[in-house]
C-alpha cells in the first residue's frame, strides 16, 4: 500500500489507496500503525493512512495538507500513544490543520475495537471525534485537579504550548478564553500570564520542575543551552549553528545531548521541534518545553517578524561565537597544563615540547579572532 521511491519520513502507508477519498472530504485519519489503517478500510473508513516505519513528520503533514485542511488522530489509548497524540496536535496545528481525536473506547487500537464490537462502533467513535483543545484540557483537568492557584497555574502553563502552536491569533484568543472557563479563571488573567509567561513560570519554581512526585534536575541557562534552546524552538536557524559546531565543543552535558539529536533529526530529514524532544527522556522534555513555553524564544506579540529573525539570528551568531571560544580556550587549558608537567629529556622530547607550544601558539591566534 506505501508508496514507493521516497524516503520513509516522507511516505504514509496506504496513503495512493485514500487520497481521493481525502481530497473529497477535506479529512484524513492519522494512525498509529499500518493494522490500524486496515481496520478503518475494512469498516469503510477509506481516508485512513499512517507514518510508514516512523514517528508523524513533518514532510508527511505538508502532503496531507494539500488534501485536507482537517486531520482526525487515531494512536492508541495507552501511554506511548497519548504521548504520540499530544506531539502530532502541536503538529498539525502548526499547520494550520483543524485537529480532532478518536477517543478509543473499548479496546487498545481500531483493530480490536472492530473485532470486539464491529465496524459500526468504530464509525460512530470516528463521528464523535472532539476537538484537540477540549482532549487537551480534559488530560489537564486530571492532571491538575486541585482548586489550588498553584495547580491552576501549572494547568495554564501546561495548555501554552498548544496555544503557542495555533496560527491564527483569533484562535489563541478563543482557546485562552476556553482555558479560563475550564478552570474557572478570570479571562484577562490567564492573557496576562500567557503574555509574561516566564514569569508565571518563575513564580512557580518551576526551573526545578516535578515529574511523578519525583525531583527533576533544575535546568540552568548558560550560554549553550540558550544557543540550542533557540535553535530547537526555530529550527530554520541550525544550518548556521551545524556549520561552525559540533559536539565536541559543548560543554553543558545538556546542551551536548539536545545539539546531538538535533543533528540526528536533521540528517535523517525528519527535523522539527517535536521529532527532536521525542528522542529526550520525559525529564528532559519536561525541562525544555518549561523553558520554550516560556515565550523567551518566540516572537513577541505585536513584534515585527523581520526584527524578531534579526534578534534571534544575532544571538546564536553570539552564542556560537561564545562556546568557540570556551571551547578552544579549554583546549589551550591542557595543553599548557600537559606543557607544565612535562620534561623534556630526549631529543624527541625536544620536538614534541615545540609541538606542543606552537599548538598553543595557535589556539591563542584562533582565540583572539574569536573576540574581535
Amino acid at each position: 500500500m506505501a508508496s514507493l521511491g521516497k524516503s520513509r519520513w516522507e511516505t504514509l502507508y496506504a496513503f495512493n489507496f485514500a487520497k481521493n477519498a481525502i481530497h473529497q472530504q477535506k479529512t484524513a485519519i492519522l494512525c498509529e500503525g499500518y493494522m490500524d489503517v486496515i481496520a478503518y478500510h475494512q469498516c469503510g473508513i477509506d481516508i485512513a493512512v499512517a507514518p510508514l516505519g516512523t514517528s508523524l513528520t513533518e514532510q508527511q503533514l505538508k502532503i496531507l495538507q494539500g488534501f485536507c485542511d482537517t486531520i482526525l488522530l487515531s494512536f492508541d489509548s495507552d501511554g506511548a500513544g497519548q504521548k504520540a497524540t499530544k506531539r502530532a496536535i502541536l503538529m498539525c496545528r502548526q499547520f494550520s490543520l483543524t485537529t480532532k481525536i478518536i477517543r478509543l473506547e473499548g479496546g487498545k487500537d481500531p483493530a480490536e475495537i472492530m473485532v470486539k464490537f464491529g465496524a459500526e462502533t468504530l464509525t460512530k467513535q470516528v463521528q464523535n471525534a472532539i476537538l484537540d483543545s477540549d482532549y487537551l484540557l480534559s488530560k489537564i483537568k486530571a492532571q491538575y485537579p486541585s482548586e489550588s492557584p498553584e495547580d491552576k497555574t501549572k494547568a495554564a502553563l501546561a495548555f501554552f504550548p498548544y496555544v503557542d502552536s495555533l496560527q491564527s491569533d483569533i484562535q489563541k484568543e478563543s482557546s485562552l478564553d476556553q482555558l479560563a472557563g475550564a478552570f474557572n479563571l478570570s479571562p484577562e488573567a490567564v492573557r496576562r500570564d500567557f503574555n509574561n509567561r516566564s514569569q508565571a513560570r518563575s513564580r512557580l519554581d518551576s526551573r526545578s520542575i516535578q515529574s511523578d512526585g519525583n525531583q527533576v534536575r533544575p535546568i540552568k541557562l548558560n550560554a549553550e543551552l540558550r544557543a540550542v534552546l533557540a535553535v530547537l524552538s526555530n529550527p530554520e536557524e541550525y544550518s548556521i549553528m551545524r556549520r561552525e559546531l559540533n559536539s565536541d565543543d559543548f560543554e553543558d552535558p545538556l546542551a551536548k545531548e539536545l545539539f546531538i539529536k538535533l543533528e540526528e533529526r536533521y540528517k535523517q530529514g525528519n527535523f522539527s521541534y517535536m521529532s527532536v524532544l521525542e528522542l529526550c527522556d520525559d525529564n528532559v522534555q519536561q525541562m525544555v518545553t518549561a523553558v520554550t513555553a516560556s515565550g523567551e524564544f518566540s516572537k513577541k506579540e505585536k513584534q515585527d517578524e523581520a526584527e524578531f529573525k534579526d534578534m534571534l539570528g544575532r544571538m546564536v551568531r553570539d552564542s556560537i561565537n561564545l562556546i568557540k571560544r570556551n571551547a578552544l580556550e579549554r583546549q589551550r587549558k591542557k595543553l599548557n597544563e600537559r606543557l607544565r608537567a612535562f620534561t623534556p629529556t630526549t631529543r624527541d622530547d625536544e620536538n614534541y615540547l615545540r609541538t606542543l607550544v606552537s599548538e598553543i601558539s595557535q589556539l591563542d591566534k584562533q582565540i583572539q579572532m574569536q573576540k574581535k
